[in-house]
Formats: structure tokens, C-alpha cells, sequence
């Protein structure tokens, strides 16, 4: 069996299974835990944001051929479509889907952190961090 296709279970907090991003003057973390790069995935990019309450994307983004959704763990915040305009309010248990090329962004406009797990096109382009190193970790 090719060694790089092989069932996993990963600890996606834990060092030396994920990349993780922190974000100059922000307490915002995004850990990137399931991609090509890392463990080998033909389809998918997935990792977990935590935004810290009162941090975002200010303005939005755009992924090009790519679609992406998130999943909403804990908390709550404001969907932000083109121009930042408010579109829509999501919380706990909630799901939010990004056609391709589609601007969006997110911002916590709660008091607790909130926790979403993302899941994007292999080949997305992640212009919030793929222009980053990851953080390193002590």
C-alpha cells in the first residue's frame, strides 16, 4: 500500500500535526491540518480558525477555483459579502458556503472566540495565509 494514501486520525492541536498561523497584533489562530502538503489529500484543504472577539476579516476575500465551507463549533459573528457589507448572522452549529469566486470575510462581534473548522478545494488559494510563514512553535 502507497504509504502517503493511508487512513489517519489526527490531533489537530497537536505539534508536529498541523501548521499554525498567528496574526501580527491579533490573538486570532489558524491551524491548517489536513492538505497535499501535509498528509498527501487529493481533494481537500481543512483547517480550524479561532477568531478572537472582536477580529475578523474586516474586508472580504476571494478563493478563485475553489469552493469553501466552514463550520460553525462555538460562538457567533457577522457574514460579510462584497465591499464588507453585511449579508447574514451565523452562531454554533451553523454552516456557511462559499461559491467560488465569491467575496466573503467574517468577523466575531461576540465576546467569546469563536471556533469554526473550514474546509476548501485542494488547490484554494488562501490569500489571509498562504502569503505568511506558519508561526513557529515553541
Amino acid at each position: 500500500m502507497d504509504e502517503t494514501r493511508r487512513l489517519m486520525c489526527i490531533h489537530p492541536m497537536k505539534k508536529d500535526e498541523h501548521y499554525l498561523y498567528t496574526f501580527p497584533g491579533k490573538k486570532t489562530k489558524l491551524w491548517r491540518v489536513v492538505d497535499h502538503d501535509m498528509h498527501g489529500s487529493e481533494f481537500f484543504r481543512i483547517g480550524i480558525i479561532h477568531l478572537a472577539p472582536g477580529e475578523g476579516h474586516g474586508s472580504t476575500h476571494v478563493h478563485e477555483n475553489a469552493e469553501q465551507f466552514n463550520y460553525i463549533v462555538k460562538g457567533e459573528g457577522v457574514l460579510l459579502g462584497e465591499g464588507g457589507k453585511e449579508v447574514g448572522r451565523f452562531r454554533k452549529g451553523h454552516v456557511i458556503f462559499v461559491p467560488e469566486g465569491v467575496p466573503h470575510g467574517f468577523v466575531n462581534d461576540s465576546e467569546e472566540t469563536l471556533e469554526m473548522v473550514y474546509v476548501c478545494s485542494k488547490d484554494a488559494v488562501l490569500p489571509v495565509v498562504d502569503e505568511m510563514e506558519p508561526t513557529v512553535e515553541e
